[in-house]
């Protein structure tokens, strides 16, 4: 299975929820790694989210943590910016 990674900006307009994070995080743009798989048997090249991490602030101000996050609040968040025209 080919796969492919990207950090991108990803810009949440409502505060959200991760599971077993224990907090809500604020709206805001955050950097969001991405992994997507290839989808086989098409005549041409599509790609599909896999999984998705969100880079998080951590205790000082230079320490992050890097969180898994579900791939549908990463497609809705991209998704309204889209219909937002940016």
């Amino acid at each position: 299975m080919i796969e492919r990674s990207a950090r991108k900006s990803v810009t949440f307009d409502q505060p959200f929820f991760l599971e077993g994070y224990g907090s809500e995080q604020p709206a805001g743009t955050y950097e969001v790694d991405i992994t997507e798989e290839l989808i086989e048997g098409l005549s041409f090249l599509a790609y599909r989210m896999v999984s998705a991490s969100i880079v998080l602030p951590f205790g000082g101000a230079h320490s992050y943590q890097l969180v898994r996050i579900d791939p549908s609040l990463v497609r809705a968040a991209m998704e309204g910016a889209k219909a937002a025209g940016e």
